[in-house]
């Protein structure tokens, strides 16, 4: 592929890298999504925090092999957010899946924060 050709206001031209040739409209990487997604929560833009997990977490079910850790470390912060905005339900599943991912890696802190929540959920 030939990088484009962009014009600059005094008519000289300059090639364009061609991962800059096309901007997406939605990033493809769930990690980076998901730490958008945290900066949302940070700042307290909940409904935007809450899209952006949405994403990575269908980024990471969709692919083939999702690694085990991110997708743990994606899950999490939904199930905080979920159980922060008293959705018990969909945090107590967010935090069984996250548990069974961490198990599998294994992370003995993870799983442990996992059964903590777990256990405060019922």
């Amino acid at each position: 592929m030939t990088p484009a050709a962009t014009t600059r206001p005094s008519g000289a031209t300059r090639k364009r890298s061609p991962s800059r040739e096309k901007q997406p409209t939605q990033c493809s990487s769930p990690h980076a999504v998901r730490h958008l997604a945290d900066g949302y929560r940070s700042t307290g833009r909940l409904a935007e925090a809450e899209a952006c997990y949405d994403e990575a977490l269908a980024l990471y079910a969709a692919a083939d092999e999702p690694p085990a850790l991110d997708y743990a470390n994606a899950l999490r912060p939904m199930a905080i957010l979920k159980e922060s905005l008293g959705e018990t339900d969909e945090a107590r599943d967010l935090w069984q899946q996250a548990k069974s991912l961490y198990a599998t890696v294994p992370i003995a802190a993870g799983v442990a924060e996992c059964e903590e929540h777990l256990a405060r959920l019922g």
